[in-house]
């Protein structure tokens, strides 16, 4: 399952006349070098069989743009967080694209950046949930929401706080992760902080590897405040996850609430988001909280292109 995109895109061309007398057109926005391992695996097993063109996710937007605009490929791999950004791009008429197929990975894909980009794209999309520990953990097929597990690769134990397991449906604290193939540095039950919800209904894809829901988050994302008050992500993201025009925000937490900066496609009324915050917070425990929200025209990105939506005290 490790190639599983790689694989897709060559399906695709076997049953696609269009694309039977050339190689299918990847476009991908992301860091500018393939440091992490999930990445540059792709890069070395997709040389000849895939066009690939890379564009950096710190450029300018319009630049980004304009690269993409100029390949038109078949097949978009982002992260979500610059997926709801080209989201809005493509919605204000300015990204012209037409991917068959869309590709997320690095960081968690939200519910609203994946009905998002399906409404503009009417394009399947397959998140992937990669470990530098255990490689490709678990990939999607495009037939449907969630992912596979690379079970034959990785066995993934999904546990609560304490260690014991969790069953499906129930998103886990934590999980064990224990690597069958690596003999030179092999990890047994290693802890990942990755928040993993297992399913058990069968894929459309008839594949018989574990499904698990798309990853929301980690557990050391969660705020906590004075009094052992502590505060899930998803509070934020629900709020902010609603605003259609805001496609990137970055929350930092304070000592009695949090700083938000968020990137805007339109206007949005901070007054009003603001007391919905303040209320929600109020609501987990929080003792008169304080937000503050600013729009900025871009949020800093780690150097691994990633973003980095929350950031505790």
């Amino acid at each position: 399952m490790q190639l599983t995109a790689i694989r897709r895109a060559l399906l695709d061309r076997i049953s696609d006349p269009e694309l039977a007398s050339r190689p299918p057109v990847a476009m991908i926005v992301a860091a500018e070098d393939a440091t992490h391992f999930t990445s540059a695996l792709s890069e070395t097993f997709a040389t000849g069989a895939v066009e690939t063109h890379r564009f950096r996710v710190g450029l300018p937007m319009g630049e980004i743009v304009e690269g993409l605009n100029s390949v038109s490929g078949d097949s978009l791999a982002t992260y979500p967080s610059m997926l709801a950004r080209l989201v809005g791009e493509a919605r204000a008429g300015r990204l012209q694209i037409q991917p068959r197929r869309i590709l997320t990975m690095a960081e968690p894909l939200l519910p609203e950046t994946r009905q998002a980009a399906e409404e503009t794209w009417h394009a399947p999309i397959a998140n992937m949930w990669g470990t530098s520990e255990a490689g490709v953990t678990a990939i999607g097929c495009f037939k449907g929401i969630g992912m596979h597990l690379t079970d034959d690769l990785v066995i993934v134990e999904a546990v609560d706080a304490d260690g014991d397991p969790v069953p499906a449906g129930v998103r886990s604290h934590k999980v064990y992760v224990t690597n069958l193939f690596n003999p030179l540095m092999p990890l047994i039950r290693y802890e990942i902080t990755d928040e993993v919800t297992l399913l058990d209904e069968p894929c459309a894809c008839g594949s018989v590897h574990q499904r698990i829901a798309d990853i929301e988050g980690r557990n050391d994302d969660t705020f906590i405040y004075g009094g052992g008050v502590s505060v899930h992500p998803h509070l934020f993201r629900s709020i902010l996850g609603r605003e259609p025009a805001i496609s990137e925000y970055q929350v930092q937490q304070t000592p009695t609430g949090a700083e938000i900066i968020v990137c805007a496609d339109g206007p949005v009324d901070l007054e009003a988001l603001n007391h919905k915050l303040r209320e929600a917070l109020a609501r987990s425990g929080c003792p008169e909280p304080t937000v503050k929200l600013n729009v900025v025209d871009s949020i800093p990105r780690l150097a691994t292109g990633k973003l980095k939506r929350f950031l505790t005290l």
